[in-house]
């Protein structure tokens, strides 16, 4: 049989060795000195059309190397084969909506990439969501669906997120989906009463946003009425949902509150949040200006050095 290097085979030399990765298969394995000095001649040897030359001992790498499919036969098309797999994923994969329906925020976070835009989703653009909807799961016969309720800040508009919730649960009853969706929000419009909405419109992960201690955070993220504390009212509505969703409490840190992490974390401990039985999952964000509307971010963007270190901590 003729055969080829795979065109995603990489050979990385390491201490005491070497590394040979596949990125098509994911296949991995570790060399000795000698091994990568024998896979080497032999990727070379392939490379030029030698094959006939090797001794037995390649040969014999060479047969290991098929395994992972670190060396191919000639005549396969690998990119072709990732695009097949590709579209078919594609055809098979959940319906992921990432839905906005306003624009609008109560509070006026100085690194926001959203802008200054405002306004709720018409009523004719909800229902033609819904039809959207509709025509994709008839059309895919996709197995799950997945909302992602954005913004602004969504639970500014929460009779929507009924409405529209409602409608998605009914087409996935009616066609044998699965359904849930997420919340992304500031954590301050969720009191008990909002927390019983969001559950009968199957969501089941919150992600809120603390990015520190009052002191820090409520310069950070200040209400635009200039009134009162976004940390008091966020501390205030989290035992609402706190072991009642999946909850991703996210840390936008940047040079200014990269130190407040821990005192956070103690916070969290203190109140009885940390824990497998809790579902609540710190995570660090990085902030970057990723837009015109939070350029002035560049100015305190945290060193990645730095962030990597506090995340491996």
């Amino acid at each position: 049989m003729n055969l080829k290097v795979s065109r995603y085979t990489h050979l990385l030399p390491v201490r005491d060795g070497a590394v040979i990765y596949n990125g098509r298969t994911g296949a991995v394995a570790e060399l000795s000195p000698e091994g990568f000095e024998h896979a080497s001649a032999l990727l070379d040897q392939l490379r030029e059309g030698r094959v006939q030359q090797m001794p037995a001992e390649r040969r014999k790498l060479l047969k290991q190397l098929r395994v992972g499919e670190f060396v191919v036969p000639a005549e396969l098309d690998e990119l072709a084969m990732i695009e097949e797999q590709y579209a078919r994923e594609r055809d098979r994969s959940q319906f992921l909506l990432t839905i906005l329906p306003t624009f609008a925020c109560n509070l006026g976070c100085d690194y926001c990439f959203v802008g200054k835009k405002k306004g709720l989703m018409s009523s004719e653009t909800q229902q033609h969501l819904i039809e959207f909807a509709e025509r994709h799961i008839l059309s895919r016969r996709p197995p799950s669906m997945h909302v992602d309720w954005f913004g602004g800040e969504p639970m500014l508009a929460l009779p929507i997120i009924e409405k529209l919730s409602a409608a998605f649960l009914a087409l996935c009853a009616a066609h044998g989906l699965s359904y849930r969706a997420q919340v992304i929000t500031n954590g301050t419009a969720i009191d008990e009463n909002a927390a019983d909405i969001l559950e009968r419109s199957g969501v089941k992960r919150l992600q809120i946003s603390l990015d520190g201690l009052p002191d820090i955070h409520d310069i950070r993220r200040p209400y635009k009425s200039g009134r009162g504390s976004s940390f008091a009212t966020i501390l205030e509505n989290l035992p609402a949902v706190v072991g009642r969703f999946l909850i991703r409490l996210r840390i936008n840190v940047d040079a200014r509150n990269v130190a407040q992490v821990w005192p956070l974390l103690d916070l969290f401990a203190e109140r009885g949040w940390l824990g497998p039985d809790t579902q609540f999952f710190p995570y660090l964000a990085r902030v970057s200006p990723f837009t015109d509307a939070c350029a002035s971010s560049a100015a305190t963007i945290v060193r990645m050095d730095e962030f990597h270190e506090i995340q491996f901590r």
